[in-house]
């Protein structure tokens, strides 16, 4: 039996084996395709990520640029350069635009400043401001900004855009464009704004078409750096506005320390260059500036011009109605209101006219810097309190240069009002000097009618005093003339002897008196004159028991049926004191009468059981020696014994005292000896003077 098989069996298995070998060889094949298409999915994708760092790095270095411009800023007014970077950048990144604007929104105003790069002027961006306005479009990018929208899409075609393009160049600082500039934002049919908005505002796109979704994460991106930029802005806005803030503190008080040093008519010369120098130092753009004080009881303004350097020119004084931007100014100035005005070139020749005919001008060069006059000259006059400050310009000043100026009017007007005080102050003085003058005459009087009615107590009590001793000489000398008819007729020795000591012990009585009414006559005089101020030693008790009994007996002869109880008390180690002796017995004097009168008008007042009594004293203790004055009278209150030592100040009917007794008194011992003199008192219980003196 033959076990091989077949050959149709051994071909199978052949062509199987080679049908394997065939499937093995397509699977190579399959396997080299696919890893040939994954190496080309690999490169691609490569290159995709290159390509996509290199953009990334493209963008960063972009954003870094602008980073960089907007650290680098230095003063507010580089943020221009900066809008310039972001539309160059964006530029450069390949962006499709238009415009290139920066929004910055004010959230109180709800206004716009809209930064604007254009293609026509990339270098030199500019802003301008869009107030709020109810426009549609205007409405939804405030909407977008309250949402704080990253990126927002806006498509503006049709009467939508040109309700929009009239808006802004019919409403807007946009209105100051080049007519090509506006004519080029017209042309388009329709624009696509794609905005992406931050705190401060909003970087927008305008183009054709709506950026790729990859352009506005960019966008997005340059915002945030916008927000980054603008903080620096605002910061150095702020530092600048402090920097300004104190240069022009600084130029007000430099104004108000010249001017309150004013003092003369001819000092306000100095007016003008001095309102020059600030205006030029506060960065005012002028060519000329005056000052206008307001006379309104004669109508006319005391004007004060300056030369076009800035020199004192001409002070007149112009009559309101001369001019008409004047009298039109006066009537701003009495609303506290600013006032404009544009002069033509007709009008500034006028004004040259009146100058020259009133003969402050030789010549109109002098005033207008040339020979022609001025084409064209903006006004503003600034309001202050006494007048207005005027500044003359080629253009209207802007905002913040029209608030200087009245910053500087109102420091004007402080530093004005103190030369007015002074003025008023010179003339108040020279009143006063002249009353006090007066008044020193017056009071001159008056001391001298005090010291005479000093003298005139004093003379009362001499008189009573002078009467005694006048009396012993009219008696002795009357007996003497008996005893000489006696001793004529007398022949006994003894007897004449007799008679003889009798009338020698008469002559001796006779001169004893008369030298005692010498003594009183003497001091009589010494108390009349001057003091010559030359101190003495001078007995205290004695001068004092002097005095208190010329005072006493003054009293009685001035007021008869005067009587009070005299208690004087003398300390036996008083000594002599050093004084003018005349001036403090003045003192006593005015002491000792003014307790007489206390004690006199409580009598006279019908008060029951009552004893007028007055009580002087004299000690030593602490070195000093005191005299006390004490009476039972009236006493005084608390608000009459404060002022009993002014000048002037008298309890007493008018006529019957100076009030210049005890304040001369008191300037006689503090003054002219170095001593005090203090009162103590209680009303109804009567009062203490005290004189001390250095011992």
């Amino acid at each position: 039996m033959n076990d091989s098989p077949p050959a149709s069996s051994a071909l199978e298995k052949k062509i199987q084996a080679l049908q394997k070998k065939l499937e093995r060889s397509e699977d190579y094949r399959s396997t080299l395709e696919d890893l040939r298409e994954r190496d080309q999915w690999f490169h691609l994708k490569l290159q995709e990520e290159v390509e996509a760092a290199r953009r990334e790095m493209e963008i960063e270095a972009a954003l870094e640029r602008v980073r960089a411009r907007g650290m680098a800023m230095h003063r507010s007014d580089d943020l221009a350069g900066v809008v310039a970077r972001f539309f160059e950048e964006l530029t450069g990144l390949d962006f499709e635009l238009t415009r290139g604007v920066i929004w910055v929104f004010d959230s109180e105003t709800q206004s716009g400043r809209m930064w604007k790069a254009n293609p026509e002027h990339p270098d030199s961006p500019e802003s301008y401001l869009v107030p709020y306005h109810d426009h549609p479009s205007y409405l939804a990018l405030l909407d977008a900004w309250h949402a704080r929208e990253p990126a927002w899409v806006y498509d503006l075609h049709g009467d939508l855009k040109t309700t929009w393009d009239d808006f802004l160049f019919g409403e807007t600082e946009l209105g100051s464009l080049p007519a090509e500039v506006q004519a080029g934002m017209r042309a388009p049919d329709r624009i696509v704004l794609t905005l992406s908005f931050t705190d401060f505002g909003a970087l927008q796109a305008v183009g054709l078409e709506a950026l790729s979704d990859a352009s506005i994460g960019i966008l997005r991106r340059f915002a945030r750096v916008f927000d980054q930029t603008y903080t620096r802005f605002l910061d150095l806005q702020r530092a600048e506005a402090r920097a300004r803030d104190a240069e022009q503190e600084a130029a007000l008080d430099r104004v108000r320390g010249e001017i309150a040093s004013m003092r003369t008519t001819n000092d306000l010369q100095r007016i003008t260059p001095l309102i020059w120098r600030e205006l030029t130092t506060l960065g005012v753009p002028f060519f000329r500036c005056g000052v206008l004080i307001a006379d309104e009881e004669a109508g006319k303004a005391q004007t004060y011009l300056t030369t076009p350097d800035g020199a004192p020119l001409a002070a007149f004084l112009l009559p309101y109605e001369t001019v008409p931007t004047i009298s039109v100014a006066i009537e701003h100035w009495r609303r506290k209101e600013a006032h404009t005005d544009n002069w033509s070139r007709d009008e500034f020749t006028k004004w040259m006219g009146v100058m020259v005919e009133a003969g402050l001008l030789e010549r109109p060069a002098q005033y207008q810097g040339g020979e022609a006059p001025l084409e064209s000259l903006a006004l503003l006059f600034a309001p202050f309190e006494q007048g207005m400050l005027y500044v003359g310009s080629p253009e209207p000043l802007a905002e913040e240069a029209v608030q200087a100026v009245q910053a500087l009017a109102d420091a004007f007007a402080v530093a004005y009002a103190r030369y007015e005080d002074f003025q008023r102050l010179e003339a108040k003085n020279r009143e006063v000097e002249a009353a006090m003058t007066e008044l020193r005459a017056a009071q001159a009087q008056l001391v001298q009618s005090e010291k005479m009615a000093s003298l005139g107590a004093l003379t009362a009590g001499i008189a009573h005093e002078i009467k005694n001793p006048l009396n012993f000489v009219n008696n002795f000398a009357g007996l003497s003339q008996e005893l000489v008819t006696e001793l004529e007729e007398e022949t006994d020795p003894v007897e004449r002897a007799a008679l003889l000591e009798d009338l020698k012990t008469n002559a001796a009585k006779i001169e004893a008196h008369g030298r005692r009414a010498d003594a009183i006559v003497r001091q009589m005089m010494e108390h009349a004159r001057s003091a010559s101020g030359e101190r003495r030693p001078v007995d205290l008790n004695a001068l004092v028991e002097e005095y208190t009994n010329l005072a006493y007996h003054g009293m009685r002869a001035r007021h008869p049926d005067f009587n009070a109880t005299l208690n004087q008390s003398f300390a036996e180690d008083a000594g002599e004191v050093e004084i003018v002796s005349q001036e403090i017995g003045r003192v006593l004097i005015n002491l000792l009468d003014n307790a007489f009168d206390a004690v006199r008008a409580r009598k006279t007042s019908g008060a029951d059981g009552y004893l007028p009594s007055v009580t002087v004293t004299t000690e030593r203790r602490d070195g000093k020696v005191e005299i006390r004055v004490a009476d039972n009278g009236l006493g005084m209150p608390e608000a009459v014994r404060a002022k009993v030592f002014e000048p002037f100040f008298t309890t007493k009917p008018t006529g019957q005292g100076t009030g210049l007794g005890l304040s001369m008194s008191y300037d006689i011992v503090t003054q002219g000896h170095g001593g005090t003199l203090t009162v103590e008192s209680e009303e109804g219980r009567g009062a203490t003077f005290t004189l001390a003196l250095p011992a």
